[in-house]
């Protein structure tokens, strides 16, 4: 079974993946519930926040965005550039909600087992779509 962008795991620097739940505070959220192990979705998930994270300060620079925002008055860059970390940030949510709903479904011993992680999941997957912004700083 593959998981949707697993290559990625290979370009990130190990310290970034750390599993379930914040950096820091991985510990508050299990890498396995019930039987199936997570883990492996949510190092994707790592991974693309710190690939996001590292391309959005490179292009951050307040400097350059004064000059193209200069050039282009119309237009507030800094609000483009949200834009598009917000975009790309929903891509690795949803990468992240459907990785977890295709470990848990090809991984769960029963099926009783995978409908009661299904509520589980979703409600993770809405916290991170809710609070994931606060760690992309």
């Amino acid at each position: 079974m593959r998981l949707i962008d697993e290559k990625i795991l290979l370009i990130t620097p190990k310290c970034e993946l750390n599993g379930c739940g914040p950096k820091k505070f991985g510990w508050m959220v299990p890498d396995r519930w019930w039987l199936v192990d997570f883990e492996m979705a949510c190092s994707i998930h790592d991974a693309h926040y710190y690939w996001i994270k590292r391309n959005y300060k490179a292009s951050g620079n307040s400097s350059e965005l004064e000059k193209i925002s200069a050039r282009f008055e119309s237009v507030d860059m800094y609000d483009a550039l949200m834009c598009l970390l917000f975009d790309q940030r929903k891509y690795a949510d949803e990468v992240f909600y459907h990785n977890l709903v295709l470990l848990n479904k090809e991984k769960s011993p029963s099926w009783i087992g995978m409908q009661a992680r299904k509520p589980i999941i979703w409600t993770y997957y809405k916290a991170v779509r809710a609070f994931g912004h606060n760690f992309l700083k």
